[in-house]
């Protein structure tokens, strides 16, 4: 069996002025994360963002309670998934984040920012075999308004299909 990996690196520091408590904790979990001086940090993930996060309960409540005036989807989110443990801050909590995900933070975070216009974003995908289809990236750039990602298997695809145009074929 092979294992895949997403390294990503989110490319642009994010000013922690800019995000609610709640999302540099999630964020924070989600992926390693670095200070980068002059109150901004940087996140990358050297395996794939967490698809699961184990936040402190106490501290949870805290950063969600501290983020609730601010509009972000992370806090309707991380709500429903407390209503399912309850209020016990002895219960570990966990948290699926395949249902939001992290580029819909860092939106979040760009439509709030005085200074953000865009974050962007490269992966690299790779495999513990060599195998087709387990190698190739992506890039996506996050704005206000929109998420654009492509990846490197879209891009051939779309250069084949160029060429056969130009032929006068139909790309299967």
């Amino acid at each position: 069996m092979s294992e895949n990996y997403a390294v990503t690196v989110i490319e642009d520091e994010i000013p922690v002025a800019d995000m609610t408590t709640l999302e540099r904790l999630v964020l924070g979990l989600m992926f390693t994360c670095e200070d980068a001086g002059e109150g901004r940090v940087r996140f990358y993930a050297e395996e794939g963002a967490a698809d699961w996060v184990s936040p402190d309960p106490v501290v949870l409540a805290t950063a969600r309670r501290d983020s609730a005036s601010i509009h972000s989807r992370l806090n309707a989110y991380v709500d429903e998934t407390l209503v399912r443990y309850g209020t016990d801050p002895a219960v570990e909590v966990e948290i699926d984040m395949t249902g939001l995900c992290w580029e819909s933070i860092l939106q979040d975070i760009v439509r709030r920012s005085p200074t953000l216009e865009y974050v962007s974003t490269s992966t690299a995908f790779t495999c513990s075999r060599m195998i087709a289809g387990g190698f190739g990236g992506a890039a996506s750039v996050v704005t206000a308004d929109a998420v654009r990602s492509q990846s490197t298997h879209a891009f051939i695809e779309n250069c084949v299909a160029e060429i056969e145009a130009a032929r006068g074929e139909v790309a299967a």
